[in-house]
């Protein structure tokens, strides 16, 4: 079986595991807690020592690092449902507003929940250069650096594991080495996480916190004996790095990685390349509905065309004769009519990508019954796009519903379009 080693690096030591995994499982080896010294040069020596020692002892495929809180900035923001690849690329203009250094400097996951206004995004960021200097160490002291995550929500995850109930409500707070680290969640997930020094009174906290997000306090790590009675706590003592493999084999509750897609090892995973058919297969059924229900019409309309030729060939002028050649002629209309309302949306989604230049992303396209078209997506150049949909000839009054936003050569459009009437 594989083995991993997980690393939770907090502030004055380092704990580690060595676990096999066993079909999303994990199977505990062995503890251990590395005193680390406060100086950089000095701790980055005895991070690399501790992975050599363990390297030599376990032989394993790579580690799993947990960070605490404290290196990550957690923001709440307000997004419009998407999907996630979409959204990760939506984030890097939101996160703009919320982080001191440029967007590019960061690795950042985010957790999606239903809110109040749209869907709720809690995003994580933490500096590229502490990911880096990870990845340093480990692969110095031989090993593979397979993921970096947040120690809070794999504790979390444990927690809720280990939980009798079907879903946790309230405080989470975890007690770190000179620190403590809350989570508030409600119905629909984590609302937010903070970090609260240690000298601060957490009754108090956890008394204003509880005041808005009730529930129960759930607790990780060693606390004072009054807090655990004045709250009821239920605690479980979980080890952050058995945490943080277990989530990263199971899958499981939140998850968050912060390790660059260039550096992630790969894994066989199916489940995307069987969802990815299931799609492919409904967007082929809808399209070939379309085309059966379309050249079923045409041979209807082609059928009451002959049947109305015939009626007229016979015609004699005897009123009944003119009366049923005139039911044919308004069948037809209704027919014609018909057809020509009959799939406008397979008409302009083949049209537009008929049109749309190679260097063009649409990420949201919808069309009525009526031809309007209303699309949203990234291009190198918008003004390219909309040349490409004027020159096309099918549609007509052609205009942004919003301002173009521009950033590392790429925009981000908006636009409002007609089929025209043939």
């Amino acid at each position: 079986m594989p083995k991993l080693l997980g690393g939770d690096i907090d502030t004055g030591k380092l704990r580690m595991a060595a676990a096999e995994l066993r079909f999303r499982t994990v199977r505990h080896l062995k503890t251990v807690d590395v005193p680390l010294p406060g100086e950089k040069e000095e701790r980055t020596a005895a991070l690399s020592e501790a992975f050599l020692q363990w390297k030599k002892e376990f032989a394993p495929d790579g580690i799993v690092i947990g960070l605490p809180l404290q290196y990550f900035s957690c923001t709440p923001i307000d997004m419009p449902l998407m999907a996630r690849d979409d959204l990760r690329r939506a984030l890097r203009f939101e996160l703009e507003k919320h982080l001191p250094l440029p967007v590019d400097e960061y690795e950042f996951d985010f957790l999606m929940a239903k809110g109040q206004n749209g869907f709720r995004t809690l995003v994580f960021s933490v500096r590229k250069e502490i990911i880096d200097s990870l990845h340093k160490v480990v692969t110095d002291a031989g090993l593979q650096l397979v993921s970096v995550r947040c120690r809070t929500i794999d504790l979390m995850n444990s927690m809720a594991a280990l939980s009798t109930e079907k879903q946790m409500k309230g405080i989470f707070v975890h007690a770190a080495d000179d620190d403590y680290e809350l989570a508030a969640l409600d119905d629909a997930g984590i609302v937010y996480m903070k970090r609260i020094p240690g000298q601060r009174d957490l009754v108090e906290e956890l008394e204003r916190s509880l005041q808005q997000y009730p529930g129960k306090v759930y607790a990780s790590g060693d606390f004072e004996q009054r807090t655990l009675d004045r709250f009821a706590v239920q605690k479980t003592q979980i080890s952050p790095p058995y945490a943080s493999l277990a989530s990263y084999a199971g899958k499981k509750g939140f998850s968050l990685e912060f390790i660059p897609p260039e550096l992630r090892r790969q894994r066989k995973d199916y489940y995307p390349y069987a969802i990815a058919g299931c799609a492919v297969s409904a967007i082929a059924f809808v399209l070939l509905t379309g085309f059966v229900t379309y050249f079923k019409d045409a041979y209807t309309l082609n059928r009451i065309e002959s049947q109305t030729n015939a009626i007229k060939a016979k015609a004699s002028g005897v009123i009944e004769t003119r009366k049923k050649l005139d039911e044919m002629l308004d069948a037809r209309k209704e027919m014609v009519a018909f057809l020509d309302r009959s799939n406008l949306a397979i008409k302009a989604i083949r049209d537009i990508s008929r049109a749309v230049p190679a260097d063009t992303w649409v990420i949201n396209l919808s069309a009525d019954d009526k031809g309007n078209v209303e699309m949203e997506g990234f291009s190198r150049k918008t003004s390219d796009l909309v040349l490409a949909l004027e020159k096309d000839g099918i549609f007509k009054s052609i205009a942004f519903a919003a301002p173009i936003i521009s950033r590392e050569g790429e925009e981000r459009f908006s636009l409002k379009l007609e089929v025209k009437d043939k």
